[in-house]
């Protein structure tokens, strides 16, 4: 039996012993996060010149759509970042409805949170739909009329 040891501080230092057999802590508490941001353009070229002049991101061409992966913070070999709480991010075609940037989150499952988003005032404006074999992606706003993205990775190729 595996067991956990979780310090947390109340007014002093309290250390709990918990058992799979009581827990489950991986699904104790799951925040979504924001790992992806995507910014429109109307001139791909001018878009290029801006960001790789101004900010010194390094700006690729994705094979199979019309999308810039924009690099934003050095990734070492493994693909992790050199700092923490930096995301990288990608830019496409401005058309309507996608008329500014968009903030992306990550979540366990794009269906389930597309029910959650319907039931508390947001709207689905493109469903789930795949990305090549990295995973799936939606859009939707919020109650505000923001324009949001969400990502679920292909587990099968995790």
């Amino acid at each position: 039996m595996t067991a956990y040891w979780i310090k947390y501080r109340v007014d002093k230092e309290v250390t709990f012993w918990l058992s799979e057999a009581y827990i489950d802590l991986n699904n104790l508490y799951h925040m979504d996060s924001v790992v992806h941001f995507e910014i429109t353009y109307e001139n791909k070229e001018r878009v290029q010149q801006f960001y790789t002049k101004v900010f010194d991101w390094q700006l690729s061409q994705m094979p199979e759509f019309d999308y810039l992966f924009a690099n934003s913070v050095e990734v070492d070999e493994q693909g992790k970042f050199a700092h923490a709480g930096a995301i990288n991010g990608g830019m496409f075609k401005k058309e309507p409805p996608f008329t500014g940037p968009v903030l992306v989150m990550d979540v366990k499952s794009i269906d389930k949170t597309q029910k959650k988003i319907e039931n508390h005032g947001g709207e689905i404006i493109v469903p789930k739909q795949p990305v090549g074999d990295m995973g799936y992606t939606a859009y939707f706003k919020d109650s505000e009329g923001n324009i949001l993205g969400l990502w679920e990775s292909n587990t099968a190729n995790a």
